[in-house]
Parts: structure tokens; sequence; C-alpha cells
């Protein structure tokens, strides 16, 4: 059981005690892990002395047109 807790990702420290029942958990477990990848995609695509311009030019080039709204 102690190998399942140490594989299944952590909620945000953010939450403190507050109580999430499991259909919020499964969503927000989805958002970090999809927050993770992009955060890995832009990482790979910078260099050290990027500035917000290049952060947001790498986030543009990843995009996906689910969400279009959004961008």
């Amino acid at each position: 059981m102690a190998e399942d807790d140490a594989k299944a990702p952590s909620l945000p420290i953010s939450l403190g005690d507050h109580a999430v029942s499991d259909e919020r958990r499964a969503r927000i477990t989805q958002h970090i892990q999809m927050l993770s990848a992009t955060a890995r995609t832009v990482s790979d695509g910078l260099p050290f002395a990027a500035d917000t311009y290049d952060i947001t030019a790498v986030l543009d080039e990843n995009a996906d047109d689910e969400h279009p709204g959004d961008q």
C-alpha cells in the first residue's frame, strides 16, 4: 500500500486540510498532470536567459486548438 501512495499524485499543498470530493480530486489531479507536462515542454524549449516573451512564444507554439477561446 505504501507503494501505491508513493505513485499517486498528491493534491496541491495550498488545499491544506480542505476536504475535496473524489470527483473534484480526479479533476485536480488531471489538471496537475496536464500542467506538469506543459511545464516540461516549455522548459525543454527555453534558454536559461528566457524572458516573458520567450515563455509566451513557446506556450503559443505548443498550444492545442482544444480551447480556442482561451488563447
